[in-house]
Protein backbone atom coordinates (compact mmCIF):
# COMPACT_ATOMS: atom_id res chain seq x y z
CA UNK A 1 0.00 0.00 0.00
CA UNK A 2 3.06 2.28 1.06
CA UNK A 3 4.54 1.59 -2.76
CA UNK A 4 0.96 2.41 -4.34
CA UNK A 5 0.71 5.62 -2.19
CA UNK A 6 4.08 6.84 -3.16
CA UNK A 7 3.74 5.79 -6.97
CA UNK A 8 0.61 7.78 -7.64
CA UNK A 9 1.88 10.97 -5.27
CA UNK A 10 4.96 11.28 -7.12
CA UNK A 11 2.53 11.95 -10.50
CA UNK A 12 0.62 14.50 -8.83
CA UNK A 13 1.22 18.73 -9.47
CA UNK A 14 4.36 20.05 -7.22
CA UNK A 15 2.33 21.56 -4.58
CA UNK A 16 0.09 18.64 -3.92
CA UNK A 17 2.84 15.98 -4.33
CA UNK A 18 5.13 17.98 -1.80
CA UNK A 19 2.23 17.82 0.92
CA UNK A 20 0.83 13.84 0.55
CA UNK A 21 4.94 13.16 0.26
CA UNK A 22 5.88 15.00 3.88
CA UNK A 23 2.84 12.87 5.13
CA UNK A 24 4.21 9.14 3.78
CA UNK A 25 7.71 10.49 5.24
CA UNK A 26 5.78 10.99 8.47
CA UNK A 27 3.82 7.53 8.15
CA UNK A 28 7.40 6.27 7.64
CA UNK A 29 8.90 7.28 11.02
CA UNK A 30 5.49 6.57 13.07
CA UNK A 31 6.65 2.81 11.47
CA UNK A 32 10.15 2.86 12.86
CA UNK A 33 8.33 1.03 16.25
CA UNK A 34 7.10 -1.71 14.40
CA UNK A 35 10.28 -3.44 14.14
CA UNK A 36 10.73 -5.98 11.80
CA UNK A 37 12.70 -4.14 9.09
CA UNK A 38 9.45 -2.24 8.40
CA UNK A 39 10.67 1.48 8.37
CA UNK A 40 13.35 0.52 6.29
CA UNK A 41 11.93 -1.14 4.09
CA UNK A 42 9.25 2.05 3.61
CA UNK A 43 12.53 4.24 3.29
CA UNK A 44 14.17 2.42 0.19
CA UNK A 45 10.84 2.57 -1.49
CA UNK A 46 10.66 6.27 -0.84
CA UNK A 47 14.35 6.69 -2.13
CA UNK A 48 13.18 4.72 -5.00
CA UNK A 49 10.34 7.31 -6.08
CA UNK A 50 11.44 10.24 -4.60
CA UNK A 51 15.15 12.00 -5.63
CA UNK A 52 17.05 14.34 -3.36
CA UNK A 53 16.24 16.87 -6.08
CA UNK A 54 12.38 16.91 -5.83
Amino acid sequence: MYEQALKVTVGLQHDERDRLLTRLDEVCCVCGSFGYGVSDEMRVLFSKYVSDED
